[in-house]
């Protein structure tokens, strides 16, 4: 990203380890993290408060990220949305660029998650980029985690 001011992203997310991690990594590219442990809280700070983007977890205990991601493109159409989340199933792929995201990013992600989220910032991904990569196919040598199929850089 080219702009010498700091991003400053909304992370939404219930595990309170991947809160810490998550944080840390994108704050040592530094960029700003406002948290946020549920969906009540989010849909308060990301209204009362300007983000450059809003990472989000798919499922947390008071809702869905879904539901909050469909929410936030309705309060701000052209604000980048990212999911980072474990659902990893070709159908929640699908329901989070339908509810709005740009990027969606399954966990375990092993890239560079703060490039990534600088990138999409700064507009460097194609509108359709989700449509473009091909289908993960589900291989030993791809299977991670619980078993759910992945794309080689974890990114849809």
């Amino acid at each position: 990203m080219q702009n010498p001011t700091k991003a400053k992203v909304l992370f939404l997310d219930d595990d309170a380890d991947t809160r810490e991690l998550v944080s840390f990594t994108l704050e040592q590219a530094n960029i700003d993290v406002v948290l946020a442990s549920n969906a009540a809280d989010a849909w308060k700070l990301a209204t009362t408060d300007n983000f450059d983007l809003y990472l989000l977890d798919g499922l947390v205990p008071d809702g869905d990220g879904f539901e909050l991601c469909r929410n936030l493109r309705r309060h701000s159409p052209s604000k980048p949305i990212v999911f980072y989340t474990g659902l990893a199933f070709k159908a929640d792929i699908q329901k989070g660029i339908e509810a709005g995201a740009k990027r969606y990013i399954v966990k375990p992600f092993y890239g560079d998650l703060a490039e990534t989220i600088l990138q999409t910032i700064a507009g460097e991904y194609s509108q359709h980029e989700a449509e473009k990569r091909p289908e993960p196919s589900v291989s030993p040598t791809n299977r991670i985690g619980r078993g759910f199929p992945r794309s080689a850089s974890g990114i849809i």
